[in-house]
């Protein structure tokens, strides 16, 4: 049987700093596969290392999540599996509410009618291959970075250049939390999960996203994490 697995990198010694994506899968029931505990963040240096420990991982799916600034709003491995099985290249990326770091590749993405329209490097999803193949594109040297070192620059001149990859500009999946998404996601009484939690849910996707991402640690994660798990053991 075809699974997904959730992979995410913790560069840390102190617990509380991942706290809201360990306790809300958690409580979810979603398992995740960390890399990095105890060791100091090796920015892109860092890849190879990764690769290895997902390649190990006995899994067709592989789901890479940020793991400082995310809570787990639901998990439906089958819709996962759907997403990334129509998505260009097997490859299913998170949509930004602005275009960072700002560049001619935004063109490059249509405009959808909603504020999540280019890529965000903090989460993605595909077949193992996918990712593994989207990791050694990041490491192959074609693709300048000017911001940094970012992997988000990365797949701006990626999606660009024709590299094939789909965008959740939906949010069924992944939603990120900055200033242009928050007043569209709300807590919704449509409750389908076990166990009986509040979900949030975008207004105009009409979809409860399964991961919230509030990109470098936007305002607003433990509120959010109150509102939907505040009650929860």
């Amino acid at each position: 049987m075809k699974n997904v697995s959730v992979v995410t990198t913790a560069f840390t010694n102190n617990d509380s700093d991942w706290f809201f994506i360990r306790e809300s899968a958690r409580i979810v029931g979603l398992p995740l596969h960390v890399h990095g505990l105890g060791q100091n963040y090796p920015h892109l240096a860092g890849l190879p290392g990764f690769m290895e420990f997902v390649d190990k991982i006995d899994s067709d799916y592989i789901l890479v999540t940020d793991a400082f600034d995310v809570i787990v709003n639901r998990w439906d491995e089958a819709e996962v599996m759907r997403h990334v099985d129509k998505a260009k290249g097997n490859l299913f990326v998170s949509a930004n509410d602005e275009c960072w770091p700002a560049g001619p590749w935004f063109e490059s993405y249509p405009d959808n009618g909603t504020p999540w329209r280019s890529a965000c490097g903090g989460q993605y999803v595909g077949t193992k291959q996918a990712i593994l193949e989207l990791w050694s594109e990041f490491l192959s040297g074609k693709w300048e970075q000017t911001a940094g070192g970012s992997t988000q620059e990365m797949l701006h001149r990626m999606h660009e250049g024709g590299v094939p990859f789909t965008v959740d500009s939906r949010c069924a999946v992944f939603q990120i939390m900055g200033h242009n998404s928050q007043p569209h996601v709300c807590v919704t009484t449509c409750v389908t999960e076990i166990p009986r939690l509040p979900q949030a849910y975008n207004d105009i996707t009409d979809t409860c996203p399964m991961f919230l991402h509030f990109g470098g640690r936007a305002p607003g994660l433990q509120e959010w994490f109150d509102k939907l798990y505040g009650g929860a053991k």
